[in-house]
């Protein structure tokens, strides 16, 4: 019986766990936890977005970027929509006294930013856990709030130097 050559012997476990974006996209899933999970869900991708902006995998790379810009925007519509609502609440107080009016444009409007934005984050994150493995899921809407590194031309030791984009 032959042997296969060491360069064809498959490991047993790789050097990079999971070279995908798929953790990334799934941690987004965070967001919907009551509480704590709109603040720590993107605390949490900026960190991994930050420790793997020089990671050699561009599919790692710009996955965790994506996921962070995603989470990032959807926080902020949400925390928008909030907004509306605490101001229409303190407007509705000063000016008539009640806390209880009826439903004020306003209003109608935080409502559709708020369910906006949970269908849109539930949608685009499925979306990324199950594509996320094979490609880079850029959803088009996302604010970039963590700028793209620009690859440069020049390798050394094999591998292309990452340098920042300058605008």
């Amino acid at each position: 019986m032959s042997t296969l050559p060491p360069e064809h012997i498959p490991l047993a476990h790789s050097a990079v766990p999971d070279a995908s974006g798929r953790r990334f996209w799934g941690i987004g899933f965070l967001w919907f936890v009551p509480l704590f999970g709109a603040l720590l869900a993107p605390v949490l991708l900026g960190i991994f977005a930050a420790q793997n902006r020089r990671h050699p995998d561009s599919l790692v790379r710009e996955n965790s970027r994506w996921a962070a810009n995603w989470v990032l925007t959807v926080t902020l519509v949400a925390a928008i929509g909030a907004a509306i609502v605490v101001f229409d609440g303190i407007i509705g107080l000063v000016l008539t006294g009640e806390s209880e009016s009826g439903p004020s444009p306003a209003l109608l409007l935080a409502d559709l930013l708020l369910w906006a934005a949970v269908i849109g984050h539930l949608v685009v994150s499925i979306v990324g856990v199950v594509r996320a493995r094979t490609r880079i899921v850029n959803p088009k809407i996302a604010i970039p709030f963590i700028p793209a590194l620009k690859v440069d031309v020049s390798m050394e030791l094999g591998q292309p130097a990452l340098a920042r984009e300058t605008p």
